[in-house]
């Protein structure tokens, strides 16, 4: 037994005197509440509502009470010679409240208010109740203060690692400002944004290392169901992401770009052009910005040239600037081409996870180290790619930072459980939804649903001109999936009544899983 020792007050216990209630008053199974006025080994002295005081055993070792608390005990035996009482955790009996106490017996820990919310909720989500999982989760609960059972639950039962990272993660999802084209913009903003020239060409270096991927297939047809879920999530983005790209993190990073790696051939023709006239450059002592040049080379060449040191700093400067913010376009965001082939989706995650793994152990070796505004931006692209990777075990989920400017964020949730699935053979039924936001038309939420060749589409859309601008273009959709040989059974323009919930909706769906094989979408309409 054990007490609040804050609140007990020591008292020898006097049966005799105390047990103005005999046994053979109380019927076995019936509940009795009333206040606690002193506890010693299993003997609890209890006042009843009438008055009158109890002296009692208790069936259970591993209790706290405190003095004055309240409470209600289920009559396990009576007679004139002793009573035993069961505490039961709610004001109104019921079988889920002995059911938890008898967890916790079992386990052999306390139960207190916190222990018994913890098996309540592992009961309620169907989580293991045995001694080793209920006091891992206590020592998590402990660790992280100031989470919630509840998140902790969530990520444990979507086997996503327990870490303050993942935990942030899962509130930035609920709450919806989990865009990882948003980070990748601040990053590439902190970047451009540096005074440091020599930092911004180690950044180029950096940002070039790009691996040799497969062409498009060009057939023209975009693929977004499970092919391109399932290319995130298969083996864990290349048999765990984590392993694979960490062990190969700097050893290719590639310190022979041409300018032609970085920037067009045309391009490279304006800025030399611009840079000579500029400086008034001519003859012999001009820039020559060939494509073949490496950046160490053109340092080289801008040292050789016949101007004031001053000037040839700022040039430096001008041509560093104009390379990184081609580099950035180039290599942060995802090219549409790459939904023409899922591997070159499957490639782009690993080559973006690598490229900020090098931006963060490079920048914080730098003055400012850690506290840099790029490695804390680059950071937070990371821990979105880890946690999506996770949050990939069980479901087919993926972001897809395209560079149109008109589309700030888009994502795809396609509606099946990864571990029902395996127990199902393969069927055409899918439900998905694509979500969008626009710098015209704002949020947009498009739930699909495909069987073998029907194709259903929902638009949620937050007001009424919203509405009619789409209900404007949705013959040209119309003729698009048609073009597929889908048939459409519904296209659909509603107002968003409810917002969607990452995990009610999502993560803890209580719908069956449905396989996915194949669907088709044009992301351009």
């Amino acid at each position: 037994m054990r007490v609040n020792l804050e609140n007990i007050i020591n008292r020898n216990i006097n049966i005799s005197k105390l047990s103005q209630v005999k046994g053979n008053n109380l019927i076995k199974g019936e509940i009795i509440k009333g206040d606690i006025q002193d506890v010693k080994l299993n003997n609890i002295l209890i006042k009843l509502a009438d008055g009158t005081n109890l002296m009692a055993k208790l069936t259970m070792d591993n209790m706290e009470f405190s003095i004055g608390q309240k409470m209600s005990f289920q009559v396990k035996d009576a007679n004139t010679e002793q009573i035993l009482l069961k505490p039961v955790i709610n004001e109104d009996y019921n079988p889920k409240s002995n059911k938890l106490l008898q967890v916790l017996d079992e386990a052999s820990v306390v139960a207190n208010e916190k222990n018994i919310e913890i098996v309540s909720k592992l009961l309620d989500n169907n989580m293991p109740i045995d001694k080793d999982f209920i006091n891992n989760i206590i020592k998590l609960t402990n660790k992280f203060k100031d989470t919630s059972i509840d998140k902790l639950i969530t990520l444990l039962k979507n086997d996503i690692p327990v870490t303050q990272e993942n935990i942030e993660q899962l509130d930035n999802y609920k709450q919806g400002n989990n865009s990882m084209k948003q980070e990748i913009i601040s990053l590439a903003n902190r970047m451009i944004d540096n005074n440091d020239t020599n930092y911004k060409q180690q950044l180029i270096q950096i940002l070039g290392n790009q691996k040799n991927v497969q062409q498009p297939t060009g057939n023209g047809e975009i693929v977004i169901a499970q092919e391109i879920a399932s290319e995130i999530s298969e083996k864990n983005i290349d048999n765990n992401i984590n392993n694979s790209i960490n062990n190969n993190i700097n050893k290719n990073v590639n310190n022979n770009l041409t300018l032609l790696d970085i920037m067009p051939e045309d391009n490279l023709k304006e800025l030399q052009k611009e840079i000579n006239s500029t400086y008034k450059l001519e003859g012999n002592n001009t820039l020559k910005l060939s494509k073949e040049l490496t950046l160490q080379d053109l340092k080289q060449q801008i040292l050789t040239l016949d101007i004031n040191e001053e000037d040839k700093v700022n040039i430096n400067k001008t041509i560093t600037n104009k390379l990184l913010d081609f580099s950035v376009d180039k290599n942060v965001f995802l090219d549409p081409k790459a939904l023409e082939d899922t591997k070159l989706l499957k490639e782009y995650f690993n080559n973006i996870y690598e490229k900020v793994i090098n931006i963060i152990k490079f920048t914080s070796t730098t003055v400012e180290g850690k506290n840099n505004d790029v490695v804390k931006d680059a950071t937070k692209v990371k821990n979105n790619i880890e946690f999506m990777n996770s949050l990939n075990n069980n479901y087919n989920y993926v972001q897809l930072p395209f560079k149109f400017n008109k589309l700030l964020n888009s994502e795809l949730y396609i509606f099946e459980n990864k571990k029902e699935l395996r127990k199902k053979s393969k069927s055409d039924a899918i439900s998905a939804l694509l979500r969008l936001d626009y710098v015209n038309l704002g949020h947009m939420d498009v739930y699909i649903s495909k069987q073998v060749k029907n194709v259903e589409c929902k638009f949620y859309v937050e007001d009424e001109q919203k509405k009619n601008i789409i209900n404007e273009h949705i013959n040209k959709l119309y003729k698009r999936i048609k073009s597929f040989d889908y048939n459409i059974t519904g296209l659909m323009v509603i107002d968003n009544k409810k917002d969607f919930n990452f995990v009610e909706d999502f993560v803890s769906r209580k719908e069956e899983a449905k396989a996915v094989k194949r669907y088709s979408f044009d992301m351009r309409v």
